[in-house]
């Protein structure tokens, strides 16, 4: 009887995993501006609902930008932190399918 049940929860696993993997992923681009300028250097946090254990984080470079490659497809939320780590602001969005791009644009209030 361990055994059957140790097989049905392996083929679970598999079966879960393949999901995840037939879900895909996509880009998630965008930008972090404070009025009319780039907000250089901030760390952009990334989460997904459709994938609650998926999480990056990549710095905003000379012009207020910043790039996803690997989000689950679905909804997504980028939270924009300063140096201190204090919220600066957030923005939401959906990756419509695997392979494709979102573009989000987070605006800071001056």
């Amino acid at each position: 009887m361990t055994r059957r049940a140790g097989s049905f929860t392996t083929i679970g696993i598999l079966l879960l995993s393949l999901a995840v993997a037939a879900a895909g992923t996509g880009i998630v681009r965008g930008t972090v501006r404070s009025g009319t300028s780039p907000v250089v250097g901030a760390r952009v946090v990334i989460g997904s609902s459709a994938d609650s254990s998926y999480t990056a984080s990549v710095t905003t470079d000379q012009q207020g930008r910043f790039t996803f490659g690997d989000a689950p497809v679905g909804v997504v939320e980028v939270k924009v932190y300063d140096a201190d780590d204090h919220l600066l602001g957030s923005a939401s969005g959906s990756v419509p399918a695997a392979g494709e791009t979102v573009t989000l644009a987070v605006e800071l209030r001056q």
